[in-house]
């Protein structure tokens, strides 16, 4: 997909720390790479994707990386059941600093980062100010990375 416009959509949420945040405004990097999923499923995609992304971060000043599960307002009575579980899944303290989970409106979220659907993933390099610079779909891609290492560079 590519270059992006449009802005990260101002939600809430919580790591599997604990920790709450304010999603663009409370991410810390320059720039941040934040991959977005919509099902359980879609874990395999976001992991194929986390090395690669892990070390642009570590190769550059300013680079965050986020996982950021984006769930229905109807699961919040069960959050802590479904967080749980995702914690025990999650192998590092690091992992569970860096997964926000958000649980929300999926469809307005969908409509605000520009994507279809929920079928697959979304990882996005968002800018400070929450602008979404380049979003790309699905599982790692040689060409995708490429465009997002361009990206990061420029």
């Amino acid at each position: 997909m590519s270059a992006a416009h449009g802005a990260f959509p101002r939600i809430s949420g919580r790591s599997l720390d604990g920790e709450r945040w304010q999603l663009p405004d409370d991410l810390p990097g320059s720039l941040n790479l934040i991959v977005a999923a919509f099902r359980r499923e879609q874990q395999a995609l976001a992991d194929e994707w986390l090395p690669w992304l892990l070390e642009q971060a570590r190769g550059r000043r300013g680079v965050a990386v986020y996982e950021v599960p984006i769930l229905s307002a109807a699961f919040s009575p069960v959050r802590p059941f479904i967080d749980g579980g995702m914690a025990r899944g999650v192998g590092t303290d690091e992992a569970r600093a860096r997964t926000i989970t958000v649980y929300t409106n999926v469809r307005g979220v969908v409509h605000a980062l520009g994507l279809s659907g929920t079928d697959t993933i979304a990882v996005l390099l968002v800018a400070r100010s929450g602008r979404i610079l380049v979003r790309e779909l699905g599982g790692f891609d040689a060409d995708a990375a490429g465009r997002l290492e361009a990206a990061l560079e420029a």
